[in-house]
C-alpha cells in the first residue's frame, strides 16, 4: 500500500512539474501568449484557489484597453478572432453574407469592417450573438450572427 501511495505522489509531482516547466518556457510578453490567455474560457486564480469564468461572447472595456490597439476591429481580431469569420456551413453559392455590427440601441452600423472606425476606448462592452440569437433580436438580416457594441456614456 505504501508503494502505491508513493507512486501516486510521484505522478502528481511530475504532472505539476511539467505544467510549471511549460509555463516557464512561454514568454510573458508574447502576443500569442496574450491571445491564448484571452481565448481561454477559464482563468485560474492562484491566490484564491478557484476559477473565474470568462464569457467568450463578450469583451469588456478592461479587456479592450489591455490590447493597446487603435481600432475595435484590431482588438476583436486579437482577442476573439472567430467573431470575424462566418462559420455557417450553409452559405449560399453567391458568397457569404456578412456578420453585422449593431449598437446596443439596435442601430445597424454595417459589417465587420465598420469596426475599423470605432475606437476601443469609447466602448464599454462588445457582445457576439450567434446566428440564432442574432436573428431573434435583429431579424433575418442578421442570419450570420451579429456583434453588438455598447458605448461608454
Amino acid at each position: 500500500m505504501k508503494f502505491v501511495v508513493t507512486l501516486a505522489s510521484a505522478a502528481i509531482a511530475l504532472a505539476f512539474g511539467a505544467g510549471a516547466a511549460a509555463a516557464q518556457t512561454q514568454p510573458a510578453d508574447s502576443t500569442a501568449a496574450v491571445a491564448a490567455h484571452a481565448d481561454s474560457s477559464h482563468e485560474a486564480s492562484p491566490s484564491s484557489g478557484h476559477r473565474v469564468r470568462r464569457n467568450m461572447n463578450q469583451l469588456t472595456s478592461s479587456e479592450l484597453d489591455s490590447t493597446h490597439v487603435s481600432t475595435l476591429y484590431d482588438a476583436v481580431a486579437r482577442l476573439r478572432p472567430r467573431w470575424l469569420r462566418n462559420s455557417r456551413a450553409d452559405v449560399k453559392a453567391e458568397g457569404p453574407a456578412d456578420i453585422l455590427v449593431f449598437r446596443s440601441t439596435g442601430q445597424l452600423l454595417g459589417n465587420v469592417e465598420t469596426l475599423r472606425e470605432v475606437v476601443p476606448t469609447d466602448v464599454a462592452l462588445v457582445q457576439w450573438l450567434a446566428p440564432v440569437m442574432a436573428r431573434g433580436r435583429f431579424g433575418p438580416r442578421a442570419e450570420n450572427g451579429a456583434i453588438v457594441i455598447t458605448e461608454k456614456t
